[in-house]
């Protein structure tokens, strides 16, 4: 343990305040990664981005990520999930699937639910730059192992993102930044914008 400064971390730490981060935190408390090693810091002494100043004026795309706020550490990532009714009910999505159901609760129908897949997402909307990303449009990841288009995450603005991914701090559905080298450095660049 230690404080920020004493352990040489971020100075500008940021995150959003959770209940129960996985169930085995008390209230108040965030997780973050940092160099291999796992900390947990007290709300109180972190600074939290109002989510709802990013909000636009896209009725659909707004729908969209609230749908996906809502499960925010109350759904695990599980790979192959979302693909059937049962699923659905009881939020079980990976990468993909996820995406699907917030623009599913937009009124937007995104492909096949028992066969979307990040190689079916690329092809939806139209194509953007990176550099010209906007909140409601989804961007895709190149693993570690170069696997193209293994993640798709759905962007929020200033940064940050959400997505399900067993490697956000709820191990599920949660937001992530870009601003972390580890996940800005598997973006691919590949962008589409939904609605």
């Amino acid at each position: 343990m230690g404080t920020a400064k004493t352990r040489h971390l971020s100075a500008n730490i940021v995150g959003q305040k959770r209940c129960d981060l996985n169930n085995m935190r008390r209230v108040g408390y965030i997780a973050f990664k940092q160099a291999g090693h796992q900390y947990w810091i007290s709300a109180q002494n972190v600074k939290f981005r109002d989510l709802n100043k990013f909000k636009g004026t896209n009725p659909k795309i707004e729908t969209a990520i609230n749908a996906g706020l809502k499960l925010v550490g109350k759904s695990k990532y599980d790979y192959g999930g979302g693909r059937n009714l049962s699923d659905i009910k009881n939020h079980h999505f990976d990468c993909s699937s996820f995406i699907r159901y917030c623009y599913g609760k937009a009124g937007i129908r995104l492909g096949r639910m028992d066969n979307i897949t990040t190689y079916t997402l690329v092809t939806m909307g139209k194509p953007v730059k990176f550099q010209d990303m906007k909140r409601g449009d989804i961007f895709f990841f190149t693993n570690s192992k170069g696997q193209v288009n293994s993640h798709v995450a759905l962007y929020l603005g200033d940064h940050l993102f959400l997505h399900d991914h067993n490697q956000s701090d709820t191990g599920g559905v949660g937001i992530s930044t870009l601003n972390a080298p580890g996940w800005l450095k598997e973006t691919n660049g590949t962008v589409r914008r939904i609605a």
